[in-house]
């Protein structure tokens, strides 16, 4: 409040004081913006699925390093968050064959259920799963852990926010002390994208820890994130402005199968690799094939589960190979069909000839069935076939030309060109 002007005298001379006692400037709050925030990244390592699981036991986390944030999204400075100990977090992340994995550890003070017009403290995870290309793969993914059972003695309560919400593919368990919690979880690639981003994909991730204290009828929530993540409005996050963890499972897979077969590691050159579903789950396999050897390898091929690889040499001998693939059998898997050229025993004349190996989680990779394609002689001239790939087998059909004679090694089972005055069109299918 103002007070009055005060005269003095002094002597004869009248003065008047100018100096006036006015109100404080008003504290203006500082609030927290996800502008203030930078992108954090985790350094990012690979773990056995074996190891890494949500189950409340953080042994395969201590070496593993992590980023620490504390700068608010959302809330007051002063007001709704008071120093460090009042909100701040360390999070860590791990990829395995099957699952991305996260440890959040949040320092709270007052780790609180709902209650009124509060709500209880929550951790969000964002996730993006992309290809080696930085395309997205599926759909943003978001998920919210509810910490306020778990200070009852319950779970943890998990609850889809966006994208696929089959929370099965989702674990999480929690654990409370007096001023920390510690969330640890599990989200399966499936529930990200149909198919796995673990060999040489990534994963765009976004954690936000939402806070309350309940001790202020007037209280704003508090939040926090590793990203500059919008509280009010987090399924807008732009894939940009959200950390990235790089997969590499494809080369530690491939080195450890060449460490643990000498005939694999005994080759030198480099291997022709392709990928597609050929075993019995959803994910895709690797082909790799080099100099007669066959490797088919990936995530789930047996019944144990994690990485199983299955080898297969050729006789003969072949020059410049080429795999596809093809469901030629119906049971919507594909079967790898390797095509190379080989020498006819007579002089000056080439073929090209066609493999079909099938794989089966019992005997793994297997001969299907082999076929001529067609013959060049040295002048260059080709008699061929032509054949369509169908779910009932390959359909091969007469189309005219001159029939040239070869006879290559290893051909008691192979299929032969069809020639005029015979048969017009044959189905090749899988031996009996």
């Amino acid at each position: 409040m103002k007070r009055s002007l005060v005269s003095v005298v002094i002597g004869v001379g009248l003065i008047f004081s100018t100096t006036a006692f006015a109100k404080p400037p008003k504290e203006v709050p500082v609030k927290g913006k996800p502008a203030d925030q930078a992108v954090l990244a985790c350094p990012i390592e690979y773990m056995s699925s074996v190891n890494a699981k949500a189950d409340g036991n953080l042994t395969e986390w201590h070496d593993i390093k992590g980023v620490d944030f504390s700068t608010l999204l959302s809330g007051e400075y002063e007001y709704d968050w008071t120093g460090k100990k009042d909100l701040s977090a360390n999070l860590k992340v791990i990829y395995s064959e099957n699952a991305f994995h996260l440890l959040v550890q949040v320092n709270d003070n007052a780790i609180v259920d709902k209650l009124r017009q509060w709500k209880s403290d929550r951790v969000e995870v964002w996730l993006l799963a992309e290809d080696g290309n930085h395309k997205p793969m599926g759909k943003l993914t978001g998920l919210q852990f509810d910490l306020g059972p778990v200070t009852k003695g319950g779970t943890v309560g998990v609850k889809a926010l966006a994208g696929n919400k089959d929370l099965s593919k989702v674990k999480a368990s929690a654990y409370v002390a007096e001023d920390k919690y510690d969330v640890e979880i599990s989200v399966d690639y499936s529930l990200l994208a149909k198919v796995t981003p673990a060999y040489n994909g990534g994963m765009r991730y976004c954690v936000l820890v939402r806070d309350w204290d309940q001790d202020d009828v007037n209280e704003d929530e508090a939040s926090i994130g590793n990203c500059p993540i919008d509280p009010k409005k987090p399924s807008a996050i732009k894939a940009d402005k959200m950390a990235f963890a790089q997969f590499d499972l494809e080369r530690i897979a491939w080195y450890s199968i060449v460490g643990a077969d000498a005939s694999i590691a005994a080759k030198s050159g480099d291997w022709l690799k392709k990928q597609a579903n050929v075993a019995f789950d959803s994910a895709v396999e690797n082909v790799a094939y080099l100099d007669n050897q066959f490797v088919i390898w990936g995530l789930n091929m047996s019944e144990e589960g994690g990485l199983a690889w299955t080898t297969m040499a050729l006789n003969g001998h072949g020059e410049e190979p080429e795999i596809t693939f093809a469901d030629i059998d119906g049971d919507k898997l594909d079967e790898v069909i390797l095509t190379r050229k080989e020498k006819c025993l007579e002089e000056g004349m080439t073929a090209t000839r066609a493999y079909v190996f099938d794989h089966s989680q019992q005997y793994g990779l297997s001969l299907a069935f082999n076929y001529l394609v067609s013959v060049t002689n040295a002048e260059g001239k080709t008699y061929k076939n032509k054949f369509q790939n169908t779910k009932n087998g390959i359909v091969q059909t007469l189309s005219g030309g001159k029939p040239m004679t070869c006879t290559l090694d290893f051909s008691d089972d192979m299929e032969p060109l069809l020639v005029p005055g015979g048969e017009k069109k044959r189905t090749l299918k899988k031996y009996e």
